[in-house]
């Protein structure tokens, strides 16, 4: 089932982390069971957060059999390597939240969802990637996660309508551009949006299609290079519904 984990890495600096180095040490755990090249790959990886003593990583998983590898390959102690940085796992990995497919596949009722893109998020097309998370855009993303990741069986979400019924309601953000190193003398610019958005969707039987895809998102990522550090999505609970009141008429 999809789930986050976060490991805590002592004696690391995270700015002195770069994302190629991430992925090199992140890949390293689960190159056993997931092709190095693949275009999706079943985990996510966010960019090291400042923390005692060190740094925490948070690893969003999509595949079951993939949390035991984690476990089993950092416990406390562990040497990890991140380019020219030594350090050790200060405490085994922590599961932080998990969603089962089935549960996921089952709508809340929602029909708003508010983005928090921690990490610069891009759509990527062909040799371009852009800053601007149109809901058809966000949600084929998602769409291509679930289709490659879930369960044989269960239904994938149906994008019929998508762009005539979810909107962007409200933006909070700016653009980011990245000069990404994938390998030594190959380059590519990541043009990616950091902030907050919040969709809508006037239409209950889309908002029924989509509400899975987009609690998918915090476990997945959004976009492009996720397995680098890029497209980190955190799904922020919905604004409670005000009671509404009725004045009282004079008599």
């Amino acid at each position: 089932m999809p789930s986050r984990w976060v490991v805590l890495l002592r004696g690391v600096d995270p700015a002195g982390v770069g994302r190629r180095e991430l992925h090199a040490a992140v890949s390293g755990w689960f190159d056993a069971g997931v092709e190095h090249w693949a275009s999706r790959k079943p985990y996510r990886v966010s960019m090291p957060a400042p923390a005692e003593a060190g740094a925490l990583l948070e690893v969003g998983l999509l595949d079951d059999g993939l949390a035991g590898p984690l476990r089993a390959r950092l416990p406390a102690g562990t040497p990890v390597r991140l380019g020219r940085q030594a350090s050790v796992v200060g405490e085994s990995p922590r599961l932080v939240s998990e969603d089962g497919w089935a549960d996921l596949a089952t709508p809340s009722g929602a029909d708003r969802w508010t983005l928090r893109f921690d990490t610069p998020t891009a759509i990527r097309s062909r040799a371009r990637t852009s800053p601007w998370l149109a809901p058809e855009q966000v949600l084929a993303s998602l769409r291509d996660e679930w289709r490659a990741h879930a369960p044989a069986g269960l239904a994938v979400p149906p994008g019929d309508r998508v762009g005539e019924a979810v909107w962007v309601s409200q933006v909070a953000g700016h653009s980011r551009t990245d000069r990404l190193e994938l390998s030594a003398g190959r380059t590519v610019t990541v043009s990616g949006f950091v902030g907050q958005i919040t969709y809508r969707c006037d239409d209950p039987a889309v908002a029924a299609a989509v509400d899975p895809l987009f609690r998918l998102a915090p476990h997945s990522g959004v976009g492009g290079f996720t397995a680098w550090g890029y497209g980190q999505a955190n799904l922020l609970p919905a604004p409670a519904q005000r009671a509404h009141r009725t004045r009282p008429t004079r008599q």
